[in-house]
């Protein structure tokens, strides 16, 4: 007995639409994706700015002080660069 719907072709539309389709929605995931991890990147810096390094701060300080001399204030900038550089 046939079937009183009609074939296929109504019920899913024409054939480019299915891959069309498909396309589209690999292409809005991807692109969905990548937006949120620039969003949560650019919002993880803007709460967390990068701050000057403390220590040489301090170092520069004792040095503007007079607490050390300007031989030993290269000195200790060197190491705490060197240990900041080893960190990364």
């Amino acid at each position: 007995m046939w079937s009183r719907w009609p074939g296929p072709m109504v019920w899913y539309g024409p054939w480019w639409l299915g891959p069309l389709m498909a396309v589209l929605f690999w292409a809005l995931l991807i692109g969905g994706a990548a937006w949120l991890v620039r969003f949560l990147v650019v919002e993880s810096r803007a709460r967390h700015p990068e701050q000057p390094d403390r220590a040489i701060a301090i170092l520069e300080e004792r040095f503007a002080r007079g607490e050390i001399t300007a031989e030993e204030f290269r000195q200790m900038r060197s190491e705490l660069e060197a240990s900041r550089r080893a960190r990364l």
